[in-house]
């Protein structure tokens, strides 16, 4: 009788896709002597703990009852604030540079301009030439 119960509980066991060997040893957790019972119950708690961790896995990755909506969101969070972060920066370093750029350009074009007015002012002094060509009256023919 004790048979035909580890036989049931062995075949349903395999058909839910437990493994063979796993089905045998927690159906002979009932009959055998002391050390097949240990060993049996140790293969049993391992295999809960197995199939607890493989059913929360799935729960995680199919979104079922809020298993994984936390850390999901969470993640998704966090990957947000580092892109915009990173985009701050981006365009601190790109207006750093500019303004960079601009104050040397001003600073040489200040000095330039410096230059410019100082020869002006020199040539003010002096006599200027006419470059304009002189008409030359048209001969009629």
């Amino acid at each position: 009788m004790a048979r035909k119960g580890n036989s049931d509980l062995f075949s349903s066991l395999r058909s839910q896709g437990i493994r063979k060997r796993v089905a045998r040893a927690l159906s002979e957790l009932e009959s055998g002597g002391r050390e097949a019972r240990g060993n049996a119950e140790k293969l049993g708690r391992r295999v809960i703990a197995d199939l607890r961790t493989a059913a929360d896995t799935i729960e995680k990755r199919l979104d079922i009852g809020g298993a994984g909506t936390r850390s999901a969101a969470a993640k998704k969070a966090a990957s947000t604030r580092k892109r915009a972060a990173t985009k701050r920066s981006t365009a601190a370093k790109k207006g750093a540079a500019t303004r960079a750029r601009k104050a040397t350009k001003s600073t040489t074009s200040r000095a330039a301009g410096t230059a410019r007015k100082t020869t002006s002012s020199a040539r003010k002094s002096t006599a200027r030439k006419t470059t304009a060509r002189k008409r030359t009256t048209k001969r009629s023919s």
